[in-house]
């Protein structure tokens, strides 16, 4: 099978056992005017070329016949190429190979192919190496790319497509609460990086900085955790070490029972008969705590720990039951680590990861008033007849 304008080939193998017999090969092809083959060395086609040769090996297998020497097989080999097929060159073509005297003459026959599955087309290797080598090169430029302005992308599609979760649609008044130990290192994190790269988009709550003055703490951060979308915890060497001195067996069973009642409380705050709990016997230390127990039991897929300062509970003992809970926030939730060290160092690759789990980004103009700024009032407990002067 050949195509126009293509190459074809024939290929033939003769046998034959005197190695110092006569050999002698010819290519012919039938001439339909004259009605005889003629040998190609003679036969004109404009535009069509053929070239023809043969050679002479050993075959490796040793035939044996009945009452006969053995002798080895001698293998003659010959081929016929035909370059730029046209329609003058398909027919009938002969082969003639005379060994010692005896002639074998083998007919074959060039036609056109007629489907694309008979064609063996000849590729240019150089091209397809060039192919491969451009496509390779553009798709690690796509990866490369994807890797360094990928969360870009992400990040404005999630503020841009995504659908603005305001107070009319989900009754929530704060996009994020934040819980920290709020001391130190951790407060200049929160008041001086965290806060001001946030405060401009999203609402947010801090125990420390926006509790009513004379406000039940407990309750207070109850219905704050109630109405906020998202809930940053800042794990940090400091908020294991509060942790720790917290972790006694009487101050965490006194720390759940609390987040436990006010849970009830808030879930049956319509009947009268609800008692009022006011949570007011933890200490400073403890509040943290009773944040994130309460924020775990309410709203856990919204829960986004941020770990700071190399931050891991691997210093607290394995019985600690405080430390127990912290090791399973950051196991069972996907955490979000501030890789730059000190107090003024912006981590942008681990800010726009954190904008990503946030609700979508507001205009500053769309912030309620109070949010554009703040100041930092003392907390205080509810006034008691215990703690009247």
């Amino acid at each position: 099978m050949a195509v126009l304008g293509g190459n074809a080939s024939f290929f033939c193998q003769f046998k034959y056992r005197n190695p110092g017999g006569f050999l002698q090969e010819s290519w012919r092809k039938l001439n339909q005017t004259y009605g005889g083959f003629q040998l190609v060395d003679f036969y004109d086609i404009p535009g069509t070329e053929f070239t023809h040769g043969y050679r002479k090996e050993d075959e490796n297998v040793i035939l044996t016949q009945k009452n006969c020497q053995e002798k080895p097989f001698m293998i003659l080999s010959t081929w016929l190429n035909i370059t730029n097929v046209t329609e003058e060159a398909l027919g009938r073509y002969q082969v003639h190979c005379k060994i010692s005297g005896f002639l074998t003459k083998v007919n074959l026959t060039l036609s056109l192919a007629t489907t694309e599955e008979h064609v063996v087309k000849v590729t240019d290797t150089t091209s397809v190496v060039v192919v491969v080598a451009t496509l390779t090169i553009l798709l690690s430029l796509v990866v490369l790319s994807w890797k360094r302005y990928g969360t870009d992308v992400k990040l404005w599609n999630h503020d841009h497509r995504a659908t603005l979760e305001t107070e009319e649609i989900d009754n929530k008044l704060y996009d994020a609460y934040i819980i920290s130990c709020y001391e130190g290192q951790d407060k200049s994190f929160v008041d001086n990086i965290l806060c001001p790269s946030l405060q401009d988009q999203y609402k947010l709550f801090i125990r420390e900085r926006d509790a009513t003055f004379g406000s039940v703490e407990s309750e207070e951060i109850v219905e704050a955790l109630t109405k906020s979308r998202r809930c940053i915890v800042l794990l940090s060497a400091d908020f294991y070490r509060h942790s720790s001195s917290s972790s006694s067996q009487s101050t965490s069973g006194r720390i759940e029972t609390t987040a436990a009642q006010l849970t009830s409380s808030s879930s049956s705050s319509s009947s009268p008969s609800s008692p009022s709990f006011s949570g007011n016997d933890l200490s400073g230390n403890e509040w943290h705590l009773f944040e994130l127990h309460h924020a775990l039991d309410t709203m856990h897929p919204n829960v986004i720990p941020l770990l700071y300062r190399d931050s891991g509970p691997t210093s607290l003992s394995n019985t600690d039951s405080n430390a127990k809970l912290i090791d399973h926030v950051i196991k069972d939730v996907t955490c979000l680590k501030w890789k730059q060290k000190g107090e003024t160092c912006l981590d942008d690759w681990a800010m726009k990861r954190l904008r990503l789990r946030l609700p979508p980004r507001r205009q500053s103009s769309n912030l309620p008033i109070e949010q554009s700024a703040y100041i930092t009032m003392p907390v205080m407990s509810a006034a008691t007849p215990s703690n009247i002067l």
